[in-house]
């Protein structure tokens, strides 16, 4: 089992996907239509691309969702496929630039 074998680092994910399985199973039947096939993993998706629509950088964003390697670096290539750069960001980002 996955719990058995988690490192204590993983106690809090591990937490928080029993506590969202149990919302789910908890949904009436108009809730469960609008739920039922999130998962733990697109909160996680939805996350990073909030965060980066709210200016973090993508290691910061790395480090809080513990995409780091072992030399303690942001794992920026795993991230990056966590995030998406909307074109409104893109468009916000070029008014900034003078000149």
């Amino acid at each position: 089992m996955y719990l058995a074998r988690s490192a204590p680092r993983d106690l809090p994910r591990l937490a928080f996907i029993t506590g969202f399985a149990s919302l789910k199973a908890q949904a009436n039947k108009e809730e469960w239509t609008l739920i039922h096939d999130i998962t733990f993993h697109d909160l996680r998706h939805d996350f990073a691309h909030r965060t980066r629509a709210a200016g973090w950088t993508i290691e910061e964003v790395a480090y809080y969702l513990g995409h780091v390697t072992k030399k303690g670096t942001p794992a920026i290539q795993t991230t990056a496929r966590y995030t998406q750069v909307s074109r409104e960001h893109v468009k916000d980002k070029l008014r900034l630039i003078s000149g």
